[in-house]
């Protein structure tokens, strides 16, 4: 017991130096550290997003079947969804600085052994270490971001989360230019991830702390299904996390099938996702900062049913690009403000801890969204597959809307 107030009370002292009275998102204290994390952020992203587009090569180069090259990406998506929660967990009862330094520190060695990898099972494992710096790196840089941040919480999230963007528009330029030299995109990965390290450890005031913590997994499961309103958001997380991974990982090969468009169109279609997000997502802080989180992620849900909705009734180029920049818009302006109603919701005296037990759970939902589409498509048709993610999407606004505003964070109600 002692340990554990002794540990409360070190939190909130960090809390306390991190939280300095003006929030700044570009320069000072808080807009250095947001940086800082967010080109932290990009490259645990890209690390992982580059290998999808580069697998091809690398099962010619490592003279793997594509049953194994499948297997090693299942391993880096299961093994970043297992890690969210312990992530928190360890975030809340360590400090944020320690799992962060930690989790930059297995993006070097991840980088490394994929560098060298002589064989299949070196790569496995590189992989499966960069999955860990993954799961374990975003639920501490949030946390802090939460901690910095109140009435601008929305807005530094949605600049926060331009790193996914940014992440995938590099890794599919980079996967076209590195097709023969793959193991060579990791050498500035590398070298980028020592940089954002020694920033880190030399601008946080944060501290280190190493000891031994129990995972409680069961008794967290307890308290967050306990309530009605965490429940709720959980399954709509789920639900929107099921379409987006189903869509994203569908929808080249959906524009060839269905409407018979090359793959030029079908990648630029693709990148389109991304480009749209470096927008839209500052934008949805501000309004969510502004005017509440609670309405934006409605309007967003019903943005991407209308979006695929059109990807399925039309087949003229521009109405397609509108359909796929719907869905996008949707999707990109969902993310910020959803990141500070769940943290809202989640217990504060383990606010980590739970938010990574929730991102695991809806990741784990979400991984569901590929194979559905998959099956369905196979047999039933496109037609089908889509109009079940149409009716996700509109459960999930009408289940946020009888939520209410019970979560609906902004600069009005967030104010000390």
């Amino acid at each position: 017991m002692n340990k554990n107030l002794n540990q409360n009370k070190r939190n909130h002292r960090e809390k306390n130096l991190l939280s300095l009275p003006r929030e700044r998102l570009l320069g000072g204290y808080h807009g250095r550290l947001l940086l800082i994390l967010t080109l932290g952020a990009a490259l645990a992203k890209f690390a992982k997003l580059v290998l999808p587009p580069l697998l091809p090569v690398i099962a010619i180069d490592l003279s793997i079947t594509p049953v194994l090259a499948g297997g090693a990406l299942s391993l880096l998506t299961l093994t970043s969804a297992f890690l969210q929660y312990p992530g928190g967990k360890f975030s809340d009862h360590l400090s944020r600085k320690t799992v962060l330094v930690v989790s930059i520190f297995f993006l070097i060695t991840g980088s490394i052994l994929l560098l060298s990898a002589p064989s299949y099972w070196v790569f496995v494992v590189g992989v499966i270490i960069i999955g860990a710096c993954d799961g374990l790196f975003h639920i501490p840089a949030r946390s802090l971001l939460s901690d910095f941040y109140v009435t601008k919480r929305n807005r530094a999230f949605g600049i926060h989360l331009i790193a996914i963007d940014i992440a995938g528009i590099l890794a599919a330029l980079v996967a076209i230019v590195a097709v023969a030299t793959w193991r060579a995109v990791f050498i500035p990965v590398l070298f980028a991830a020592i940089g954002v390290l020694i920033l880190y450890h030399t601008s946080s005031r944060g501290h280190y702390v190493f000891h031994s913590v129990s995972l409680e997994f069961t008794s967290t499961m307890k308290r967050l299904f306990h309530s009605s309103s965490i429940r709720k958001l959980i399954f709509v997380n789920g639900l929107f996390s099921f379409v987006f991974q189903g869509f994203i990982g569908f929808l080249p090969l959906f524009l060839q099938a269905y409407h018979g468009f090359s793959p030029a169109f079908a990648a630029a279609g693709f990148a389109l996702l991304f480009v749209i997000g470096l927008f839209i997502k500052p934008i949805s802080g501000e309004l969510a900062d502004r005017f509440g989180g609670a309405p934006i992620t409605i309007v967003s849900l019903f943005l991407i049913a209308v979006g695929i909705l059109s990807l399925l009734v039309f087949s003229n180029l521009f109405i397609l690009l509108g359909g796929i920049a719907l869905v996008a818009v949707g999707q990109k302006a969902f993310t910020p403000p959803m990141q500070s109603i769940l943290l809202d919701a989640v217990s504060q005296e383990s606010n980590a801890g739970d938010y990574g037990a929730v991102r695991t759970i809806f990741f784990g939902i979400g991984s569901m969204g590929p194979l559905y589409i998959g099956i369905m498509a196979s047999i039933l048709g496109y037609e089908f597959a889509f109009a079940g993610f149409i009716l996700c999407m509109l459960l999930g606004a009408f289940m946020l809307f009888e939520l209410g505003t019970k979560y609906n964070h902004n600069s009005a109600n967030a104010a000390p």
